[in-house]
């Protein structure tokens, strides 16, 4: 069963929006950051579909959802024991990412992009919590295909043989090379975790506009590679 949300309220975090572009605003940034800001609240709302989804075979490796086998090492061991997950796909939105797109001025073109990265948290956090009330999950922790090496980028390619065809209706493709379309969208499965696993704590990448915690010093390899 797949559940649609298309147009999720998204008001822009003022406070999140400034402190994510860094330098101390002057009088005219403030300004300009505050009318694009309106901008994109009027230019559209982001998106998200999620499917309540079956676990079957466990096995060391990988898992079985729905029919289709996934694989990768940390995913069998964050959903082992699990019965029901929930494949996902968020995005910021064709119309936001086509205003993010429609500036010429770097600086514009920075605080757009910032700006239609957090509608896209807007949607994954809303997703989250729809789950949580609706199905009596929680807490919910996810993962995301191409976060960490031990779950490949590629494995995107079963997670939209499972939602494609919704994923098509919220606007969201996949292209050949892997790169969702608009860019600023997100795959992915939540899954209950009492201990709040979150990728980012594995990943030693400084530069990420979607962190959501810091690096813990644990590298996350491939099976016995991984190092904490």
């Amino acid at each position: 069963m797949e559940t649609v949300l298309e147009g999720i309220p998204f008001s822009v975090d003022r406070a999140r929006l400034e402190s994510a572009l860094g330098a101390p605003p002057d009088a005219y940034s403030s300004l300009r950051t505050e009318e694009m800001a309106r901008e994109a609240e009027a230019a559209g709302a982001p998106s998200a579909v999620y499917r309540i989804s079956r676990l079957a075979r466990p096995r060391a490796d990988g898992v079985d959802i729905d029919g289709i086998s996934f694989d990768g090492t940390l995913l069998a061991e964050n959903l082992d024991g699990q019965k029901t997950v929930f494949p996902f796909i968020a995005t910021c939105g064709t119309h936001l990412e086509e205003w993010a797109g429609s500036f010429c001025d770097m600086l514009d073109r920075y605080r757009a992009d910032v700006i239609a990265n957090l509608a896209l948290e807007s949607a994954v956090d809303s997703l989250k919590t729809l789950i949580a009330e609706r199905h009596g999950a929680g807490p919910l922790a996810m993962m995301n295909p191409g976060s960490l090496a031990t779950w490949p980028l590629d494995e995107q390619r079963k997670l939209f043989a499972l939602l494609g065809r919704s994923a098509a209706r919220i606007g969201v493709a996949l292209t050949d090379s892997l790169v969702m379309r608009p860019l600023k969208s997100i795959s992915g499965i939540f899954f209950t975790s009492s201990e709040g696993f979150v990728s980012c704590e594995r990943c030693s990448r400084a530069a990420c506009g979607l962190r959501r915690a810091p690096f813990n010093g644990c590298a996350a390899g491939t099976g016995a590679a991984a190092t904490c």
